[in-house]
């Protein structure tokens, strides 16, 4: 997953990415929720986090879940699960169209340092020769290595934050609501 911090003045920053293949849903759940620690201690807001998501996360497991049902469990009320949207050449022409480079406009897309293989994976995209409207599909080797995971999670994650605006519920500190919020968020809280 890729983590982005975006301002109120729209600028856009990779802050970080984790990229770890073979984990079950709940190890996944634990990664994301030890990074959103991590950063809540850097002082950023990370209550209620919008997360985008492959749609596979939405496909039944052979009963009644899914392992969005799954992970949000593990998550709790800390993070939204939002079904990513997967339209590859809109996608590429979002990013283009927000984050190209202009002498009328200040750059809005930054990298944090811990996130500069996704910097460079986007940056090393080609255009697909047969279809100059969308980017040439690169697989990892058999050891997980390259390939463009990293660019389809920024692709994504741009486009459906693009497509599909999050606001994040505004809770009154002084409601019943706001008090069972902090219960869940706590370590030992409520399950």
């Amino acid at each position: 997953f890729i983590l982005f911090a975006i301002t109120p003045e729209d600028n856009w920053f990779v802050i970080d990415y984790k990229c770890q293949s073979g984990l079950l849903t709940e190890e996944h759940g634990k990664l994301i929720l030890e990074s959103l620690d991590f950063y809540e201690k850097q002082g950023l807001n990370t209550s209620n986090v919008p997360i985008y998501c492959g749609h596979d996360l939405w496909n039944h497991l052979g009963n009644i879940s899914t392992r969005a049902d799954d992970l949000q469990a593990v998550l709790r009320n800390r993070a939204s699960l939002i079904e990513a949207d997967r339209d590859r050449k809109q996608a590429i022409s979002a990013i283009h169209n927000k984050f190209k480079h202009s002498k009328e406009q200040e750059p809005q897309l930054f990298f944090f340092k811990n996130a500069e293989q996704v910097f460079n994976v986007t940056r090393s995209m080609q255009i697909d020769q047969r279809d100059p409207e969308d980017v040439a599909k690169q697989d990892a080797d058999e050891f997980g290595r390259g390939g463009d995971d990293l660019f389809d999670a920024f692709k994504a994650g741009v486009l459906t934050r693009m497509t599909k605006p999050f606001e994040v519920k505004k809770v009154n500190p002084n409601s019943g609501e706001y008090l069972i919020n902090q219960i869940l968020n706590k370590p030992g809280g409520f399950v």
